[in-house]
């Protein structure tokens, strides 16, 4: 090869390797923190999570989250849960909150659909979701929208009313002992007011304001007949503390036939129905049963600003790792089990709280805050706690400049 072909070669090696070594195209700027919608109209394969083509699952936008991202959430009712899998910085939080002021709920819920009339007035009745438990006898677990609906019970609550004043009826003769060393027990309530026919009550739950009046207790209705409530599964043990007594006060709940008034239900287990009061029809409404014990997984993540979204039935979920969340201008509401705030450095703040029918924040961790929120309607069973309680465990937890009220036993607790 002569010395000029050589020359030629080394050239067009040398351009080559120049232009091997150049990007094709310049690359996508993914470090700069990004904005992503969900709404009820969007869709996840299709969807690209911009505001005109939104996600469809509040999981599909939380899985596109980095430091510094903003999630998005349009108006509307989420039945679904979701975990947040990254973390933002102190200098770029990650943010998850609703757009514009728009009205966000998120349940922990299942849609309950193709509802149907009975055959009395206004009583509608749907089968119970598959793979939903049915609830306890203490729980409330249906909701419409972002309202909590009615455990139905005799007597009814008026308009305006609340569960934390129920209308009661009065024990005429009420009594509780045990029969013999086995622990058989014969526990009554005798009411001249109780004039259905027997066997109309049978089934239902009682709630008492017995004993000493510490606590509610509850049992159930094992037979009934001539105006006498037979009563078995008390809640607590048998003592003159919790025994109930001529005069007492009581309500009979979670039974069909207390159902009459607007936004009462019964849940059916036995045969997996629900029956609900309404005078217009459910199937146009947002009707949802609880099926999760949580809404949003934030273990073990740091620096998430939750803002402006409703967060029903099941709290959110912290753990030890959990630090630098804050939720703010929140509604948080009818939580079965309790918010524990554990973590550091988490907050709750400018939020309404309310509706729970037991203790409805738990405070633990270090340097954990709630303030400036209204706190109401709590532990409406009559339990002991049942506003917001700080746990012994607890370093430098901060309470203050909050309105809490009308609690069924303590608005606040401090163990320690």
């Amino acid at each position: 090869m002569n010395k000029t072909m050589q020359k030629v070669l080394s050239i067009v090696l040398a351009t080559l390797m120049c232009i091997t070594s150049l990007p094709l195209f310049a690359a996508a700027d993914n470090s700069q923190p990004r904005e992503w919608f969900v709404s009820l109209t969007g869709d996840d394969a299709s969807g690209t999570g911009s505001i005109d083509k939104p996600f469809r699952t509040l999981q599909k936008g939380a899985d596109m989250l980095k430091a510094g991202d903003t999630l998005y959430i349009r108006e509307g009712v989420y039945d679904e849960v979701f975990t947040v899998k990254s973390s933002g910085t102190a200098e770029a939080p990650i943010t998850i909150k609703n757009y514009n002021n728009e009205s966000v709920t998120v349940r922990a819920t299942t849609a309950v659909t193709n509802w149907s009339k009975t055959g009395d007035e206004n009583i509608w009745v749907a089968n119970l979701p598959a793979g939903v438990a049915a609830p306890s006898r203490y729980s409330v677990s249906l909701f419409r929208d972002d309202h909590p609906l009615l455990v139905a019970r005799y007597p009814n609550i008026p308009e305006g009313g609340s569960k934390m004043w129920p209308v009661n009826l009065t024990m005429d003769t009420a009594n509780r002992y045990t029969l013999d060393d086995f622990g058989n027990e014969a526990s009554f309530i005798i009411d001249a007011e109780l004039d259905q026919e027997s066997g109309y009550w049978n089934g239902a739950t009682v709630c008492m304001q017995a004993g000493l009046n510490w606590y509610n207790i509850f049992a159930d209705v094992a037979s009934f007949e001539n105006s006498r409530l037979d009563l078995i599964n008390h809640s607590l043990g048998v003592s003159a503390y919790y025994s109930q007594k001529d005069g007492q006060p009581y309500y009979i709940y979670n039974h069909y036939n207390c159902i009459d008034t607007t936004d009462e239900y019964w849940i059916d287990a036995t045969n997996a129905k629900i029956y609900y009061y309404s005078k217009t029809n459910p199937n146009n409404d947002s009707i949802g049963i609880r099926n999760k014990n949580y809404t949003i997984d934030l273990s073990g993540q740091s620096y998430i600003d939750i803002v402006g979204i409703g967060i029903f039935a099941s709290p959110p979920i912290l753990s030890e790792k959990s630090s630098y969340i804050d939720f703010e201008w929140t509604t948080m509401a009818s939580f079965e089990n309790t918010f524990a705030i554990r973590g550091h450095h988490n907050t709750i703040k400018h939020s309404h709280i309310y509706d729970a029918p037991q203790q409805i924040v738990n405070i633990l961790g270090k340097n954990n805050a709630i303030f400036n929120c209204l706190i109401e309607d709590t532990g409406w069973l009559g339990q002991d706690p049942s506003g917001v309680k700080v746990e012994p465990s607890a370093i430098n937890a901060y309470v203050g400049y909050n309105t809490m009220t009308s609690a069924g036993r303590t608005v606040f607790a401090a163990a320690g």
